[in-house]
């Protein structure tokens, strides 16, 4: 990340937010059937291995070499494994807000597995609880905790999101 080419704050969160829309697809339906032979079922909610291997795919095929990586919410878990599956090519993890393990997926394995730098960010929202939970699985994460009480955190706190993101990924 680079200048911000004059904008002010709030352009920079519009641009931030309309450049993770581009990048970032919020579910993978059509990718998981066409990935797995054995599931041609349209209504299958990808897993977050099959988000992580989407993510991998497209980072693949842009052909790019280092990506920073920021996960939100559920998409924090899928951020992870992107973290473990490429190593090399994953620079920085920026967490923003970490859902609790489930049946399908133990944070409390997976999560201390990563080596690149880490920020976790910590929101006031309904992930509260699980996000200070994963922190205290990490020992070297930077750590940040937003002070509005908002569930919208992209909406209410994205000036501050962008800000501490393009910290992290600058230091």
């Amino acid at each position: 990340m680079g200048g911000n080419g004059g904008r002010e704050p709030s352009e920079e969160a519009d641009v931030a937010r309309s450049r993770l829309g581009r990048h970032a697809p919020n579910r993978l339906r059509s990718s998981v059937s066409e990935r797995n032979d054995d599931s041609h079922d349209p209504e299958r909610v990808a897993t977050v291995a099959d988000c992580a291997a989407a993510f991998a795919d497209l980072i693949d095929s842009l052909r790019l070499k280092q990506v920073d990586v920021l996960g939100y919410q559920g998409g924090s878990l899928a951020a992870v494994e992107l973290a473990l599956s490429k190593p090399e090519q994953v620079r920085r993890v920026v967490l923003l807000g970490v859902p609790s393990s489930d049946a399908a997926y133990q944070v409390g394995e997976r999560l201390p597995l990563v080596r690149q730098p880490l920020l976790v960010v910590r929101a006031r929202d309904e992930l509260w609880e699980s996000t200070g939970r994963a922190e205290s699985l990490l020992r070297e994460a930077r750590r940040v905790e937003l002070q509005h009480p908002t569930g919208a955190v992209l909406d209410g706190d994205a000036e501050e999101v962008v800000r501490v993101t393009r910290e992290f990924v600058d230091a």
